[in-house]
This record gives C-alpha cells, sequence and structure tokens, in this order.
C-alpha cells in the first residue's frame, strides 16, 4: 500500500533518479536508508496518509505520539538539500538529516556516529530535546499510525484552519504566537499572494523579534512569489532590522533575487539540479536517462545530450534562457 497522500502536491518534488540520488549522498557523505529511496522512487517526497508516530516520550503535542503528515524528498524546495540551512538556523547538531518538521520540530536520520543504517531522532528546539524514537527508517515506516485521540485531533485542526481573517485578527489583537502560527499555515497554503505580501510588509517592522525573523523566513520561501516591488520593500525594512538573522535572510533573498547566469551553470555541474522560476512558473533542470532536461513540474519540455547546450539553446515561450534570465529568480 502506498504511503503518499495522491491528491496532494505540497512537498511533492520532481521525480527522483539514481543521479540524483549518487550527487546528494555523496553532497552528504552517507549512505541513505533503503526504505527511505523504496518510497521516494514511487514519489520523491510529499504528505503522507497518516498522522503520528507512537512514542512514550513525551512531545509538543502530547505524551503518546509525535505528529508527522509528510516526509520530505531529495530536492531543494521543501526537500532534505536545505538540511544545512535548517540545522544552522536552528542550532541543532552536524549529522542530522531532517526529513520532517517545521522547525520547532523535527523527525531526523541521525548520522552523526555513522555514515549508513541511521537511527530516527525526534528533535524539539524549545524543549531543547533529542532522542532517539526508532532503531532505523523501516521501524519509522511501519510504526507510523492514525491517532484519532481527540486532544491530537484538536491540535492538528487548529494548525491546518487558520485563515487570512485568523490572521487580520491576531494583528489586531497583537497576539504574538497565534500570528506567527497563521503566517507559517498560510505561507504553504494557496493564499492570495498580493494581500499576503501586504500583511508581511506591515510585520516586516513588528515590535517583536520573534515576528520580524519569522516574516523574514516566509519571504526567503516565497521569493520567487512575490512581485519584485514587494520584496523590494521589504527588504528595505530587513536590511535595517537590528535582528543578524533578519539581515541574513535579507542577502539570502538577494541572492534568489539577482541569480547569475553563470552562477546556475556552476550549481547545475556540481548538483545536478537546479529550480528557478519564470513569469509565475517553475521550472527545473535535471539529468537523467543520460540527456540533460530542462522541465516544467510533470514534462520534459527539451533534452539535451549535454548540460552546456541546454544552456546554450534551451528556450522558454520562443526565448533563450539567456535572453528572460534576468526575470528569473532562483526557487
Amino acid at each position: 500500500m502506498s504511503i503518499w497522500e495522491k491528491e496532494s502536491t505540497e512537498f511533492k518534488l520532481q521525480p527522483l533518479t539514481d543521479d540524483m540520488i549518487t550527487k546528494a549522498e555523496e553532497m552528504f557523505g552517507i549512505k541513505f536508508p533503503d526504505a527511505y529511496l523504496t518510497i521516494l522512487k514511487e514519489q520523491n517526497g510529499g504528505r503522507i496518509l497518516y498522522n503520528a508516530f507512537p512514542s512514550s516520550m513525551a512531545s509538543a503535542w502530547g505524551d503518546a505520539f509525535i505528529p508527522v503528515d509528510h516526509i520530505k524528498g531529495i530536492g531543494l524546495q521543501n526537500g532534505i538539500l536545505n538540511n544545512a540551512y535548517f540545522l544552522k538556523e536552528w542550532d541543532m547538531p552536524e549529522g542530522l538529516i531532517l526529513f520532517s518538521g517545521d522547525g520547532h520540530t523535527w523527525l531526523a536520520m541521525d548520522y552523526r556516529n555513522t555514515v549508513a543504517n541511521p537511527s530516527i531522532v525526534y528533535v524539539d528546539n524549545e524543549a531543547e530535546q533529542l532522542a532517539q524514537v526508532a532503531e532505523s527508517f523501516d521501524e519509522f515506516l511501519n510504526k507510523l499510525s492514525i491517532e484519532e485521540s481527540g486532544a491530537f485531533e484538536e491540535d492538528e485542526d487548529a494548525v491546518e484552519e487558520y485563515s487570512e481573517q485568523d490572521l487580520e485578527r491576531f494583528i489586531q489583537q497583537n497576539k504574538f504566537n497565534e500570528l506567527v502560527m497563521a503566517l507559517m499555515h498560510l505561507s504553504y497554503t494557496d493564499v492570495d499572494v498580493k494581500w499576503f505580501g501586504e500583511r508581511l510588509q506591515e510585520l516586516s517592522i513588528h515590535p517583536s523579534e520573534f515576528v520580524r525573523i519569522e516574516v523574514a523566513r516566509i519571504v526567503w520561501g516565497m521569493t520567487h512569489q512575490l512581485e519584485n516591488s514587494t520584496l523590494n520593500r521589504l527588504l528595505a525594512h530587513f536590511e535595517k532590522d537590528p535582528e543578524s538573522d533578519v539581515q541574513l535572510f535579507a542577502d539570502l533573498i538577494k541572492e534568489k533575487m539577482n541569480y547569475p547566469f553563470e552562477q546556475l551553470r556552476q550549481d547545475v555541474e556540481l548538483s545536478g539540479m537546479e529550480s528557478f522560476s519564470y513569469q509565475g512558473e517553475i521550472y527545473h533542470i535535471n539529468e537523467h536517462s543520460n540527456l540533460w532536461h530542462l522541465s516544467d513540474y510533470q514534462t520534459d519540455l527539451q533534452s539535451y545530450s549535454t548540460v552546456g547546450d541546454l544552456l546554450e539553446y534551451a528556450t522558454i515561450n520562443g526565448k533563450l534562457l539567456k535572453e528572460i534570465w534576468s526575470q528569473v529568480k532562483k526557487v
């Protein structure tokens, strides 16, 4: 039986290839668990048909279950290749590969003392808690369940049901924790981007540093969706912010907005894949079946024998990549 929730596209990445696996393992210096690769070859990340991993240890959500509704695949946006950034941002130990979580809490493969067959650990950054919950990824998969307890469902629903109106109300009532949770949730939904950008601008000068850091993080993740005029106004606030974390996100956002074509060549040759947005659409460059491909979410649009040929001759809407690159943002 498939583990994946087929109707959802959240966290779902481009199909996995053997070359992508090899390059990711070389980058991390590890071997992925067979059980992890098996499910990713069916679908490279996404939401799953379960909501809980049973555990006797106390978690942020209760005493009996750790919530888990997605597994990250191998890729950059919403994938495990952003691992180093999250370890640094949340001050977690090197050697963990985070495959499910939201920043405050994570599930991770623990490679601190091994290069293969990692155990699975639960990390609660707010409680400064890190503990093993499964001896292997295979055990983790086998113990996943659907929890129907009332308290657990209430907590889940509270996160799932934040709306644009909720965020407006939390801003007016100055409820810091609630508005941050609403921001996080809305950033992963089909939100009105123009409206959301205006709220982000409003909150980018909020008195709470916690709110401002979360706003900057969300803008970094949504750079390819926001208009340049909105991004420039946000950057003006971020660059003057006294918090170093906000300033760091400002630099990362500018890197996405001003992504040199030569840097694309270096990144693709190094990792074998890269993603970018153009006129609201996301495109991927990757290597599989001994060819280099330019693709959208589902379809290989053009294929070339070398990455050099692809970068030289590939087109979008009849225009060469080099011609449109000033309008492109890195995803």
